[in-house]
């Protein structure tokens, strides 16, 4: 994969993915309380051996911006202190509460969005051009994840060539009826995609 003529899939995967990147979380934020502790030492959204220092976030006086602290390597290889201002705000949920969100620093989007990445500054994943993984994907390899993991959230075998799992206790049968039907399409696009990609490597027609 991945080289000469190998069309559409060769173009996602020059795209970075967000699952590459390090990043903050405002949803998580709120609800681990970081939000409102004015400040605060936080290491999340990225793993221990990453080097990066823990983050010092710190909520402003009118709770409208959160300034987040952190060090990283220069290009020379020296540690580099950055101090970052992201603009915040909450939106009212339907059942009550409110639901926080981060906007966007870059001055030409300010989107209101969930999760900001790390390049050498926290911006969206639309300002560093990233897909999700998914996207990179093959419509075989979705497909399958997707009936998988219909049957795994029913207590299932992730194998398609399984059984389809059983209602579990407490669900609607209906409810149980579109998981399967979800399923199954998936399973037989992924099927179908497989025998395709096979025809394809072969030199068959397909059809």
């Amino acid at each position: 994969m991945g080289g000469s003529g190998s069309g559409r899939y060769t173009r996602f995967k020059a795209k970075r993915t967000v699952e590459e990147y390090l990043w903050i979380d405002a949803h998580e934020w709120c609800n681990r309380g970081i939000l409102y502790e004015g400040s605060i030492n936080v290491h999340w959204g990225w793993p221990n051996n990453t080097g990066i220092g823990r983050t010092q976030m710190k909520v402003s006086d009118d709770g409208d911006w959160v300034k987040v602290e952190y060090t990283i390597n220069s290009v020379i290889g020296e540690p580099e202190a950055i101090t970052q201002w992201i603009p915040i705000e909450f939106t009212p949920c339907h059942l009550g509460g409110i639901r926080w969100w981060f906007l966007c620093p870059q001055n030409t989007c300010e989107r209101r969005v969930r999760r900001l990445y790390r390049g050498k500054r926290f911006f969206c994943r639309f300002c560093y051009g990233l897909n999700y993984q998914s996207q990179h994907m093959a419509l075989f390899g979705r497909m399958t994840r997707k009936a998988q993991k219909i049957r795994v959230k029913l207590g299932g075998s992730a194998n398609l060539l399984d059984l389809f799992p059983l209602k579990p206790k407490g669900m609607h049968y209906s409810t149980h009826e579109k998981l399967y039907r979800k399923s199954e399409c998936a399973r037989m696009a992924s099927f179908l995609e497989l025998e395709e990609g096979l025809k394809r490597m072969r030199g068959e027609k397909s059809g």
